[in-house]
C-alpha cells in the first residue's frame, strides 16, 4: 500500500531560533501532515508525507524552513519509491548545520530525526 512508503520528519532544534515552515513541493505522494513551526529548543515531528492511498506511488519532495529572522533558511529533499532505495538529501545556509539521523535506504516507511545546530 502506498501510505505504508512515508517519511516522517522530526525536527530537534538546537537553536535559539524559531524554525518556521516556507515552500514544499511534492513531485509525488501527499502531505499527512504538513509542514509546522518547531519552537526554539524543542524536538517535534515537523511533517509527514506518504504515497497516495490506492496507487502505486510512494512519495517525492521537499521542505523548506526558514530560520527565525536570521535570513537562514534548510531544507529537506526525499525520495521514497514505492520500488527501489530510498534517497535523503538536506542542506542549510550560513552559520547553521543540519544533520540527518540514521537513514533506512530501503524501508517502507521512514521516521528520521534532523538536528539543526548553529555552527
Amino acid at each position: 500500500m502506498a501510505e505504508n512508503h512515508f517519511l516522517e520528519a522530526v525536527l530537534d532544534n538546537r537553536t535559539s531560533e524559531e524554525l518556521l515552515p516556507g515552500s514544499s513541493h511534492l513531485a509525488w505522494g501527499k502531505f499527512v501532515n504538513v509542514p509546522i513551526a518547531i519552537r526554539p529548543s524543542e524536538s517535534a515531528s515537523a511533517f509527514k508525507a506518504s504515497g497516495a492511498s490506492g496507487s502505486a506511488t510512494g512519495t517525492e519532495g521537499f521542505t523548506q524552513f526558514s530560520i527565525g529572522n536570521t535570513g537562514e533558511t534548510f531544507t529537506i529533499a526525499w525520495d521514497i519509491p514505492y520500488t527501489g532505495d530510498n534517497t535523503f538529501r538536506e542542506s542549510a545556509s550560513g552559520g547553521f548545520l543540519l544533520a540527518r539521523g540514521s537513514t533506512p535506504t530501503h524501508d517502507n516507511g521512514c521516521k528520521i530525526t534532523y538536528t539543526l545546530t548553529r555552527v
